[in-house]
Order: structure tokens, then C-alpha cells, then sequence
């Protein structure tokens, strides 16, 4: 059965919206805010490399794996099996780099209600151009867990891409990562901050 997260603070909106799911044969699980969604969601984990963010998610009570491995790759399976121990029936797992400041719940919510076990959804620019971050249903895990060494989930999106599911973005400033200075410095000036 598919089961769906319905996140809406109205509540007449909510069970209405439930109630239809319901009837087309779907589980409906009802939430009145991202907030109060957070604890149906299975889990959550960082995977970083760097101390700083290590220390900030501790900080913050965020889960966090730190680790020293070289490849993209090490950091997909290594994340991945820690939420697979921690939640062996996960049907999806969302990948959400941490460098992509302007990204909004609305979009992380999309990717969410396009969600299926057998679909790769990914967050696109308005021409279509796919970008992360990627929520991969259940049936991928096996792939993402055996990547080859510097390889990252484009892999398998590429390798499936019948699977792969667009999800427009309402501003494409949102798919911009921040990897230098010179990358803070250019999105400061698209944002006037």
C-alpha cells in the first residue's frame, strides 16, 4: 500500500485531502505542520567529513557520522546503512547536500509527495535541468550501498533514468551550491545580502 504524508495546517484542508487518499486506496498519515511531521519521518543523519560540522550538528542534536573515507560514493553507503540499521523498512532516502543554502521546505516537501519506492525524484531548474537534492525510493538502495569508488547517486539515476521523476523548483537559485568564497560572494549579490 502507499503510503502518503499529508502536511497541511488546516485541518478541514488536511482531512479532506486524507480522505480522498483513502479512498483511492492509499494510507494517509496526517501531519498539521513540517514540525509536527518531523517524528513520522523514519530518520534523519549528516555524513560529513569536517569537524566544524560535526560539532555543529552534536550542537544542535542532529545525528552525525563523521567520517575520513576519500569518495562521494563512502559517503552515500555510509549514510545510507546507518538509517538502514536504524530503520530497516525505510522506503526512501532522501540525499540533501549541505551546501545548497537557498533550497525551501516547499521544494524538499515536493520531492516528498512525488516519492515512490520505485522512483528517483529529483529537484530540476525550470528548462528541466536535474540538480539535487534526489530522493531515492527503496528500490535503488542496493545500487546507492555498491556504488563504484568516486561515484555519486547520478550513477544510478543515470543507469535508470525511466525511474527518474522531475520536480520543478520555484526558483532556480535554489539548485546553487556554495563550495568557495567566491561562491558565497556571488549568491550574496543575487540575493542583496
Amino acid at each position: 500500500m502507499v503510503r502518503v504524508l499529508v502536511v497541511e495546517d488546516e485541518a478541514n484542508i488536511r482531512e479532506m485531502i486524507a480522505l480522498n487518499l483513502r479512498l483511492t486506496g492509499m494510507e494517509a498519515v496526517e501531519a498539521e505542520s513540517a514540525e509536527a511531521a518531523l517524528p513520522l519521518l523514519a530518520c534523519r543523519i549528516v555524513v560529513t567529513r569536517s569537524e566544524e560540522v560535526e560539532a555543529l550538528c552534536n550542537a544542535q542534536g542532529v545525528p552525525v557520522l563523521r567520517h575520513a573515507q576519500p569518495y562521494r560514493s563512502d559517503t552515500v553507503r555510509l549514510g545510507l546503512a546507518a538509517l538502514l540499521g536504524k530503520e530497516p523498512a525505510l522506503r526512501g532516502c532522501l540525499f540533501l547536500p549541505g551546501d545548497q543554502p537557498l533550497l525551501t521546505q516547499q521544494s524538499v516537501e515536493a520531492l516528498a509527495l512525488a516519492a515512490a519506492p520505485d522512483a528517483i525524484v529529483r529537484l530540476c531548474a525550470a528548462d528541466g535541468t536535474p540538480g539535487s537534492p534526489v530522493l531515492f525510493g527503496a528500490d535503488y538502495f542496493s545500487e546507492l550501498l555498491h556504488l563504484p569508488d568516486g561515484r555519486g547517486g547520478n550513477a544510478v539515476a543515470r543507469a535508470h533514468p525511466g525511474s527518474v521523476c522531475l520536480v520543478s523548483t520555484r526558483n532556480d537559485a535554489e539548485l546553487r551550491d556554495v563550495d568557495t568564497r567566491e561562491d558565497l560572494n556571488q549568491l550574496r549579490q543575487l540575493t542583496n545580502r
